[in-house]
C-alpha cells in the first residue's frame, strides 16, 4: 500500500501535490494555526475572541474559496518545502532515490507519530532517533547569518555559519582577536568583559563556538560546557537538550 501510494506521489504534478497536502492537512493543528493567521489579518476573527468563537469563524469561512487559497498558500510557502518535497518524489521514480519495505511487528517512534490523526498535536522531539534531531539541529544552526564585529579594527560583516572557515578571522584585518587597544570607562569594561567571553571562545573553537552560541539560550557559560564535544552528532543533541532546558525555565530568568 506504501509502495503504491509512493507511485501515485511520483506521478504528480506540483499543482497536485499541493492539492494531496492540502487534504492531508484539513483538521491538523497547523492548518488551523494558519487560518487563524489569515482569518485574523482579515479581520473576520476579532482581537481577543475566545477559543470557541475562533473554532466556529474557522469551521464556517476557511472552505470559502478566497480564504482557502490564501490558506494554502501561506501553508506552502512559509511551512512547506514543495518543490523539496517534488524533488524527492521525482527521484524516487528515477531510481536515484531507493525504496526499502522493512516488516516489523511495531512501528517506529517517527511512524508511531505520523500515524497519530490529524489534530493530535506536534511530533515529540522525544520521539525522534539522536541522529534525526541532530540533522534538523544542523540545518536550522548552520543556516543562520551572524553579524561578527572585529574586537581590534571594529570591522562588521555578515555571513551564513555553514560557509565561515573551521578557524574564524577578520576578513580586514586578518586578526585572530588579540592585542586590544581600547580606553573604556567602568560601564564600557562591563559590556567589553561580556563581549571577551564569546570572542575567546570563538578565538580557540572557531566556527564551532557560533554554531553553540547561536542556539537558544545558550551563552558563554553553557557553550564551554559543549565546545569539548568532538562526535558533531553528539555535540548538535547536546545543543538540543540545552535549548529544551532553557525553553523550560527561561521564565525565572525574567526580571
Amino acid at each position: 500500500m506504501v509502495v503504491q501510494v509512493l507511485r501515485d506521489l511520483t506521478s504528480s504534478s506540483k499543482a497536485d501535490l499541493v492539492l494531496s497536502i492540502e487534504d492531508s492537512l484539513k483538521g491538523s493543528p497547523l492548518h488551523g494555526y494558519v487560518a487563524y493567521r489569515v482569518l485574523s489579518r482579515l479581520g473576520i476573527i476579532p482581537k481577543n475572541a475566545p477559543m470557541n468563537i475562533i473554532k466556529t469563524i474557522i469551521r464556517r469561512y476557511a472552505q470559502e474559496e478566497v480564504i482557502r487559497k490564501e490558506i494554502i498558500n501561506e501553508l506552502v510557502t512559509k511551512y512547506l518545502d514543495v518543490s523539496a518535497l517534488l524533488s524527492y518524489l521525482r527521484g524516487i521514480a528515477s531510481g536515484r532515490v531507493g525504496v526499502r519495505t522493512i516488516i516489523t511487528s511495531t512501528p517506529s517512534p517517527l511512524a508511531e507519530e505520523g500515524a497519530k490523526p490529524p489534530g493530535g498535536g506536534r511530533v515529540r522531539f522525544s520521539a525522534l532517533p539522536k541522529s534525526v534531531i541532530a540533522a534538523l539541529m544542523k540545518k536550522r544552526l548552520y543556516s543562520r547569518e551572524v553579524d561578527l564585529v572585529c574586537m581590534v579594527c571594529k570591522h562588521l560583516w555578515r555571513a551564513r555559519i555553514d560557509e565561515l572557515p573551521d578557524k574564524v578571522r577578520c576578513p580586514k584585518c586578518v586578526s585572530a582577536g588579540r592585542n586590544y587597544r581600547f580606553v573604556l570607562n567602568e560601564d564600557e569594561k562591563e559590556i567589553f568583559e561580556k563581549l571577551l567571553d564569546t570572542a575567546k571562545l570563538t578565538l580557540v573553537y572557531g566556527r564551532k563556538a557560533i554554531i553553540a552560541l547561536n542556539a537558544h539560550g545558550v551563552g558563554p557559560a553553557s557553550a564551554k560546557r559543549v565546545l569539548n564535544i568532538e562526535d558533531e552528532e553528539e555535540f548538535l543533541y547536546t545543543l538540543y537538550q540545552l535549548e529544551r532546558q532553557y525553553l523550560r525555565t527561561r521564565r525565572f530568568w525574567r526580571d
